[in-house]
């Protein structure tokens, strides 16, 4: 019921904000359990090398639709707050977590992309979705901010999420699906820029790069 009320907030929705009401409300079920299935769901690590296993298609259509409704979940401060409670006490732990797998989730997919391929998850599912889920965790919380500033200790924001922003993946898109990917990172870029608690280190991991590719 949670991620089929989370595919009525898609974008263009009408009532999208009283559709995401209706998905917190449903969140808070039985003490948060809804946030703690979604996250599971999220965390699963992508495998790209074409199992059509019966199994695989279902942990695959799960990830989809708990990518698609914590997207729209963590649209509201409250609900992040809630999924970051969620698996553990420690909120850092969790976000650095949630992180990595969204990151590294939407790149493999990313890398692994062919336009016009009829074969597999569409685009918006497997690379925009991750996407929005980070850039609306980025908005929010403090502790995200500090987990991509713990997982840039040894390289700069150009290196890790470059491939998103470059010529190559890029003119490989649609226009809807570059201008998506551009949007969002342009997105994280500015509440980067935005938070005291991340100003200076985002300026030295190489921010003003990124948000240079992401608006050019």
């Amino acid at each position: 019921m949670l991620r089929s009320a989370a595919r009525l907030c898609g974008p263009g929705t009408k009532g999208k904000e009283h559709c995401i009401r209706i998905i917190q409300e449903l969140a808070a079920y039985k003490g948060g359990a809804g946030f703690e299935r979604i996250l599971t769901g999220v965390l699963w690590e992508v495998q790209l090398e074409g199992d059509s296993s019966e199994d695989y298609v279902k942990t695959l259509i799960e990830y989809n639709m708990s990518c698609q409704a914590l997207a729209s979940l963590t649209e509201s401060n409250v609900a992040v707050e809630r999924c970051l409670k969620a698996l553990a006490k420690n909120k850092r732990q969790v976000a650095q977590h949630i992180y990595k797998r969204l990151s590294e989730n939407a790149l493999k997919a990313a890398r692994g992309y062919k336009r016009g391929s009829e074969d597999g998850p569409s685009f918006e599912m497997m690379v925009v979705a991750p996407l929005e889920c980070l850039t609306n965790f980025v908005r929010v919380s403090r502790s995200f901010r500090d987990a991509i500033e713990n997982s840039l200790a040894e390289i700069s924001m150009p290196e890790s999420l470059g491939f998103f922003l470059s010529a190559e993946f890029l003119d490989a898109l649609s226009k809807k699906d570059a201008f998506a990917v551009q949007y969002l990172f342009s997105s994280i870029a500015a509440s980067l820029a935005l938070y005291p608690d991340s100003q200076i280190w985002a300026l030295d991991k190489g921010l003003l790069k990124m948000l240079a590719a992401a608006v050019g």
